[in-house]
């Protein structure tokens, strides 16, 4: 079966060759198209266990094993998102070395919630970043309930290509305290490209949404 949402990824796949400055940093926007693709995949997933398709329920589940073998290459470079789908490249996929996090960023981190068994994906991406010399900042703010769609979404599209989102979890201490089922105090952790104006940038670009938040907080992690 041909999955159709694949054939807008393959064009930003394509993009990233033009994007990305070094194969790095082409390596660290792939993985996260292939991450976009599998939460993509799972979703069809549902529908198709929903409407009780076990033919379409099967074809996806293979498709969601072929991007889960993906996740720890070193490389994408000089390859398609279609080949990597092939059954000639996936019967010769190879373990891989584990990647550590400096100690330094760790510390940093305070919590290393990469290792969450739900954050694989992310924590490859980190790594990447890591290496690319990215960023690490953080958002934290109260979110309306009924907006945290749509803010996520347009976290993502207005992060990319220099920015993308790790992950969102609870603020804890949060400034303010949130209402109770109106509001939710939210920390979202972001990697961006090294550059000396990115708190401008987080402002222009993330900010402008300001009427979906309150009280936004952007702090730099790391370096």
């Amino acid at each position: 079966m041909t999955h159709n949402f694949l054939e807008s990824y393959q064009h930003q796949w394509e993009q990233t060759k033009e994007i990305a400055q070094n194969s790095n940093t082409r390596t660290l926007l792939q993985r996260t198209i292939l991450r976009s693709c599998l939460e993509i995949a799972h979703s069809q997933q549902s529908f198709a266990l929903a409407i009780s398709d076990d033919y379409l329920l099967n074809d996806i589940r293979g498709l969601e094993k072929k991007i889960q073998n993906l996740r720890s290459i070193r490389s994408f470079e000089n390859l398609t998102l279609n080949m990597l789908l092939t059954k000639e490249y996936q019967k010769n996929i190879k373990d891989v070395e584990n990647r550590d996090f400096p100690n330094e960023f760790l510390l940093k981190l305070k919590e290393n919630t990469f290792e969450r068994c739900d954050r694989k994906w992310e924590k490859e991406i980190a790594l990447d970043a890591l290496e690319s010399g990215w960023e690490f900042w953080s958002i934290k703010a109260l979110l309306n309930i009924q907006n945290a769609e749509k803010w996520n979404k347009l976290l993502i599209q207005n992060l990319w290509p220099t920015g993308v989102w790790l992950y969102t979890e609870t603020d804890l201490e949060p400034l303010t305290p949130p209402t109770p089922g109106a509001t939710w105090a939210g920390k979202w952790l972001i990697i961006l490209t090294p550059r000396k104006d990115n708190l401008l940038f987080l402002k222009e670009n993330i900010l402008n949404i300001i009427d979906l938040i309150n009280q936004p907080v952007i702090d730099k992690i790391y370096p």
